[in-house]
């Protein structure tokens, strides 16, 4: 999803002059924006998993891969795992609502560009394929 949020600055960049999307679109910002992508995942990973560890264990549940995600590690608990579903669930909806935000205000502002086109040739070629 944090790709996508990324993928805000192309439409919003539609809005600029023509001449100008290649300035903005370089493979420096691409670089930029998978790195986001990347760090976001890494961050989300570093919030749930030290607080899934911590989780008491059965000693008879026995894990038989390396690779656990912490659905897997929450089920294998023996106590309470409240405090870390509402934890997954919170991190969840940041991850989700902040692209899917930032999406929806960049068509906010392709349509607000639109509205404001004053010939209908112009508003036609702006959305054709």
């Amino acid at each position: 999803m944090q790709l996508a949020g990324g993928d805000v600055l192309p439409p919003l960049r539609g809005c600029l002059p023509p001449l100008r999307y290649s300035i903005f679109m370089n493979p420096l910002l691409c670089w930029k924006l998978a790195l986001r992508a990347w760090l976001s995942a890494l961050t989300g990973s570093l919030i749930l998993f030290p607080v899934t560890l911590q989780l008491p264990f059965c000693p008879h549940h026995l894990l038989d891969g390396f690779l656990c995600e912490v659905p897997v590690l929450r089920r294998l608990a023996c106590g309470d795992t409240t405090a870390n579903e509402w934890q997954m669930t919170i991190t969840a909806v940041i991850f989700i609502m902040v692209p899917v935000g930032l999406i929806l205000a960049s068509y906010g502002c392709i349509a607000q560009a639109m509205r404001s086109m004053k010939s209908e040739e112009g508003r036609k070629k702006a959305t054709a394929p």
